[in-house]
Order: structure tokens, then sequence, then C-alpha cells
């Protein structure tokens, strides 16, 4: 990933698609368990504005997502992993950066 498109984003622009996707395809208690929030709630993800896209569904490709990692057999341990770096990302986003 690249570290400034993760810090930054312009208005009406979204960070990486992977981030909206898992905080609204996760089962409640995975998103429990990486102590997520919605989207809104974090900086890295809500400096461009709104972060949804018109016509566009994250939770489905989400389940897209999932698809293609059984197809490349990512164990449910790998996909865990994944989550979790990706959430633990949201989470210094929020203690890390000053907010301006």
């Amino acid at each position: 990933m690249e570290k400034s498109r993760i810090v930054f984003q312009a208005r009406d622009e979204r960070n990486y698609h992977i981030f909206y996707e898992m905080l609204s395809g996760l089962p409640p208690q995975q998103r429990q368990a990486f102590y997520l929030q919605e989207a809104e709630t974090y900086y890295y993800l809500n400096q461009g504005g709104d972060c949804g896209i018109a016509g566009k569904s994250d939770r489905e490709d989400f389940l897209r997502l999932l698809a293609a990692m059984e197809i490349l057999h990512f164990t449910p341990d790998d996909q865990a992993s994944i989550f979790r770096v990706l959430s633990s990302i949201l989470h210094l986003g929020e203690r890390l950066l000053p907010k301006i």
C-alpha cells in the first residue's frame, strides 16, 4: 500500500476500497474482535467526505473478495491476519495523527 494514499485523501476521494469493504462486510463478531466501528469514524477514511460511492455496494464487493480468497486457498487464519493488519492501520491513524 502506498503510504501517502493511506494517510491523506483529497475531497471526494476515498482511501483503499478494502477498508470500506472490510468495515461493511465483516460479521459483527469479527468487527467486535478487531474493535472496528463505522467507516465515517476513522480519520484515514473520512477526510475525503462521504465514505460511500453512489451505486456501489462495499458489502457485495467484500463478499466477492472473500470468494476470491477462497479460490486462492487463503485459510480462515490467513484472512483473519489480513483483516487484523488492516484494522491495525485504521487504529494507528486514530492514535498517531494529529487532527487538523
